[in-house]
C-alpha cells in the first residue's frame, strides 16, 4: 500500500506535490488531507523525510479537530468583523482587548491601534466610568442604555448600547 492510496480527487493533488517535494527536497512538513476509510476527510500534520532514494519516513498526527476548529473560529471572526453593529470587547480592567470595524468607525478611528489599551471612559463623552454599567455585567447581567461618545475627531454622539458578560 501507498501513501497514495490514502487519498481521492479531493485530497491527491497536495498529497502528491508535498511527497514529491519530501523526495527532491530531502524533508517537508504540511498539514495534509486524507480519505478516511469512511470518505470523510481528516487533516494530518505531516513532518517526512526522505531516507533512500525511494523511501522517506513520516511523522504523522491528526490535526483534524483544530483544523475544524480553527476554520470555525475564522468564520466567526469574520462574521464579527464584518457585522453592521459596532462589536468591542474589554478586559476586565475596562481596557479594549477588540473592536471591529464598525465599531472603529463610530468611534471615529483610523484602526485598532487607536483604541489599544483605552478604557471605555477615554471615549465617553462626561469622561465617567460605567460603574453601575460594570457592576451589573460583572454579576452575569445585561444592560442596554444610551452613552454619549466623543468620537477621535471630537463630534459628539449618542450611541445605543447593550452589554453582555462573555
Amino acid at each position: 500500500m501507498s501513501v497514495l492510496d490514502l487519498h481521492d480527487e479531493r485530497t491527491s493533488p497536495a498529497a502528491r506535490a508535498h511527497f514529491e517535494h519530501v523526495i527532491t527536497a530531502g524533508s517537508a512538513s504540511a498539514v495534509i488531507g486524507f480519505v478516511h476509510k469512511s470518505g470523510e476527510v481528516r487533516y494530518w500534520s505531516v513532518d517526512a523525510v526522505t531516507i533512500a532514494p525511494d523511501r522517506f519516513m513520516a511523522f504523522v498526527q491528526d490535526v483534524t479537530e483544530g483544523r475544524v476548529m480553527e476554520t470555525s473560529l475564522l468564520i466567526k471572526e469574520r462574521a464579527v468583523d464584518g457585522a453592521s453593529s459596532g462589536i468591542a470587547l474589554f478586559t476586565l480592567d475596562n481596557r479594549f482587548s477588540y473592536a471591529n470595524r464598525r465599531a472603529l468607525e463610530i468611534l471615529g478611528t483610523s484602526g485598532p491601534a487607536d483604541v489599544a489599551g483605552r478604557t471605555s471612559v477615554d471615549f465617553h463623552s462626561e469622561h465617567k466610568p460605567p460603574v453601575e454599567t460594570l457592576e451589573k455585567v460583572m454579576r452575569g447581567e445585561t444592560w442596554l442604555g444610551e452613552v454619549p461618545l466623543t468620537r477621535m475627531d471630537g463630534r459628539h454622539s449618542v450611541f445605543a448600547f447593550r452589554t453582555v458578560k462573555a
